[in-house]
């Protein structure tokens, strides 16, 4: 008799931990809630990156020169970063802007608009710039419409990278 309390005393035992380390297991590659949003699992992910800009791109004076390009609202952690350096002119200037496609129509008008990153009126400068994952359709800009005689040469090395699954 008290062998048999015994053995179903184990199994009742077992029964009520396995599925706690079954859910303990699981909860490495399930999603988790931060700050009320859902998180996916970082294992699944793979990192992505695209040159923006390779080399050098000339802009004429009073004009802008633009690479465009698209996020997915399936990318996640999206950022543009790298370096610039401008070239021509007295003062080898440029301004580098990152916004939205309907951004930059106010931006080449001279009106208020969003930016992600400004670098102003610059020799060289470094991008660090976080874009949301809510997908669009955005402007890597470099502005010469400041300068009224000076063509300008910008150079450098510039990326998107995200995740995804």
């Amino acid at each position: 008799m008290l062998l048999g309390l015994v053995v179903v005393l184990l199994v009742w035992f077992v029964a009520v931990q396995r599925p706690k380390q079954q859910h303990e297991a699981d909860a490495s590659t399930s999603p988790e809630t931060v700050g009320g949003a859902t998180t996916l699992p970082t294992m699944l992910m793979s990192h992505h990156e695209r040159k923006l800009l390779t080399g050098s791109i000339a802009v004429n004076p009073h004009s802008f020169q633009w690479v465009a390009f698209a996020v997915d609202p399936r990318m996640n952690n999206v950022h543009v970063t790298g370096h610039f350096q401008a070239y021509g002119g007295r003062q080898n200037d440029i301004q580098t802007v990152i916004c939205t496609e309907e951004d930059f129509i106010n931006f080449k008008n001279g009106h208020q608009s969003r930016v992600f990153y400004d670098s102003n009126k610059t020799t060289v400068g470094d991008i660090n710039a976080v874009l949301p994952n809510v997908g669009g359709k955005y402007m890597l800009v470099f502005s010469n419409a400041f300068s009224v005689l000076s063509a300008k040469t910008v150079s450098g090395e510039i990326s998107l990278s995200y995740d995804s699954f």
